[in-house]
């Protein structure tokens, strides 16, 4: 569990025990946040924790503690509450935002108000709305802009554009991350030839993929740059 913690960069955890019940099991709401990123990438998961109540093979029926399913998108996460702790409550939720699903985490902890699992629902809900509603969609690249060039080491460089106009979903001030993977790039292709694919967002709320190509013709370097590069 702790090489976990550290893999997902949460520097303010510490795991002694599986219960998470022992003092010395620590950790932060930043810490949470980063594991939720990661949990809301697996359905099956969210499929389960989504649901406000389920019945056992007794036929005994358990209500989720988790008060903000199944209402606002919700999709729940992981209640904790002791009371030398508080009410914790590590949560998600969808929301739809420029025609892409776009996921909010959050996690609020330490509530000491009783009831104290009234009380953490009650915070989270009202974080996790107010997440909800700050939600949009920005367009952060048009159509043929240019976001790199070929390079085929002899000093030619061919422009690569987007194909189609780039939206970022998020919030007024969010950083985007921005990562490109190329594709085989040929020694010869026609203008609009598909050289890779741009991703905007990180995955955990929903990245956005779009296709990049060629804004000319790629050509092969002259004969007299390569006898340059040789001499």
């Amino acid at each position: 569990m702790n090489a976990t913690a550290k893999e997902l960069g949460m520097t303010n955890t510490t795991y002694t025990d599986a219960s998470g019940l022992k003092e010395t099991t620590v950790s932060s709401a930043e810490d949470q946040v980063k594991l939720g990123n990661e949990l809301v990438k697996i359905p099956s998961l969210m499929d389960i924790t989504k649901l406000p109540s389920w019945v056992d093979p007794s036929g005994h029926k358990w209500t989720n503690y988790n008060r903000l399913v199944p209402y606002n998108n919700s999709l729940g996460i992981k209640t904790g509450t002791t009371t030398a702790a508080g009410g914790n409550l590590l949560f998600a939720a969808t929301k739809e935002v420029g025609g892409e699903t776009a996921v909010v985490v959050g996690a609020i902890l330490g509530q000491h108000t009783a009831p104290i699992i009234d009380t953490v629902n009650a915070v989270s809900k009202t974080a996790m709305l107010a997440a909800q509603d700050a939600m949009t969609s920005a367009k952060i690249l048009k159509k043929g802009t240019v976001v790199g060039y070929v390079d085929d080491q002899l000093g030619g460089h061919t422009p690569v554009v987007v194909t189609k106009d780039v939206a970022a979903v998020g919030w007024a001030g969010l950083k985007v991350k921005l990562s490109f993977a190329a594709d085989d790039v040929p020694h010869t292709a026609k203008a609009g030839t598909k050289v890779g694919t741009l991703t905007v967002g990180d995955g955990s709320g929903g990245a956005v993929k779009v296709p990049v190509a060629l804004q000319k013709d790629l050509a092969e370097p002259a004969l007299t740059s390569k006898l340059t590069r040789l001499g």
